[in-house]
């Protein structure tokens, strides 16, 4: 009797397997950089609200700080102070400086 010879047959790497292989992994590829770049668009988009709401409280600020500003430079009261301290105004003395905006 002659033994039986077992023959060991290797699979054959066949392109479908590849190129399905392939398809899958860039499949998940795909779904995993679409949720990292909705998720990274979202956090840009709240910074970039949280840097509006900064600049128009910071123009508010400046705003309210001009108004301050226009208030404390007027000549009535410029003359009330130095009337409260003794001064007097002398027309010849005075020198008008301008700003420029």
């Amino acid at each position: 009797m002659a033994k039986k010879v077992k023959r060991i047959t290797r699979k054959k790497l066949r392109i479908e397997r590849v190129a399905t292989l392939l398809f899958m992994v860039s499949l998940m590829f795909f779904f995993v950089s679409s949720i990292f770049l909705r998720s990274y668009n979202v956090n840009l988009s709240v910074q970039r609200q949280n840097v509006e709401k900064q600049i128009a409280a910071t123009q508010l600020q400046n705003e309210s700080l001009r108004v301050e500003v226009a208030q404390l430079s007027t000549y009535d009261r410029i003359a009330a102070i130095a009337a409260a301290d003794g001064l007097m105004l002398h027309q010849n003395n005075i020198v008008t400086v301008k700003t420029s905006e």
